[in-house]
């Protein structure tokens, strides 16, 4: 006659060998557990953006960079503000100063991305954030503005080129000390993405990647050398390892929304 303890090591091997059985037979059923807001990160970064008017050994003129640089920030700053930046400080001085990358951009981004809950593999990314005008000679902030990358579709297969083009609306708001006029501009972001490891569907930001920065006056103008605004390079290397952008749980997410 079996003891008891016998009857309860039989059942617990019967166990061990009927869960895998019922995970197979399941099937479907347990392949869409999870709801759809596991499929979303949020990714604080920083970043430094230094401004770029041709390349190093074909700037050109100083009329031309000087062309250039009016044209850009007019763009981006608009009429008024600029030419109170260029009262306040010297365009001389300025452009000496753009040109050897000592004025630049401090910025902070807050990034979401969403898996879309109807098709999985399409992905919804927005974000927002703050800009800072920094000039390196005194240590000082010339203006600072807000973004925001408005929501934007892109296919899971996009990350696999190694390259999402963001679109950023980026608005000055303040110039320390002066009536500030605010100024729309419709900037473009070149962001790198590092898919060694893409066959396991794992992705990260190329953390030692240069991105090219575009000002663009619509959202279809091709992005030329013309238009480049700059080079943005995020400041978190030391923590790439641990920002992974993990696709290999898509399976799990439910589809009945």
């Amino acid at each position: 006659m079996m003891n008891a303890g016998v009857f309860i090591l039989s059942n617990k091997i019967r166990s061990v060998i009927l869960l895998p059985i019922f995970f197979v037979l399941s099937g479907c059923g347990l392949t869409q557990i999870a709801p759809i807001q596991t499929g979303r990160i949020a990714q604080l970064e920083t970043f430094r953006h230094t401004f770029y008017f041709g390349k190093s050994n074909s700037l050109g003129s100083d009329s031309d960079i000087n062309r250039k640089i009016d044209t850009t920030f007019k763009k981006l700053l608009g009429e008024t503000d600029w030419r109170t930046i260029k009262d306040n400080y010297g365009f001389r001085d300025i452009k000496d100063e753009l040109v050897a990358k000592s004025i630049y951009v401090k910025g902070l981004a807050q990034f979401y991305i969403t898996i879309d809950p109807y098709d999985h593999q399409q992905f919804l990314l927005e974000g927002t954030g703050k800009y800072y005008l920094i000039r390196q000679k005194t240590n000082s902030i010339l203006l600072l503005g807000d973004f925001i990358a408005p929501p934007t579709t892109f296919k899971i297969s996009d990350l696999n080129n190694g390259l999402l083009s963001i679109n950023v609306n980026l608005y000055t708001t303040t110039i320390p000390g002066e009536i500030t006029h605010t100024n729309g501009s419709i900037v473009k972001y070149q962001i790198k993405f590092d898919t060694s490891r893409k066959q396991e569907s794992i992705y990260r930001i190329d953390y030692r990647a240069i991105n090219d920065v575009h000002i663009v006056s619509s959202l279809d103008e091709p992005l030329t050398d013309d238009n480049k605004l700059g080079e943005l390079i995020f400041d978190n290397q030391e923590q790439s390892s641990k920002k992974l952008l993990d696709l290999r749980g898509i399976q799990f997410l439910r589809t009945d929304y």
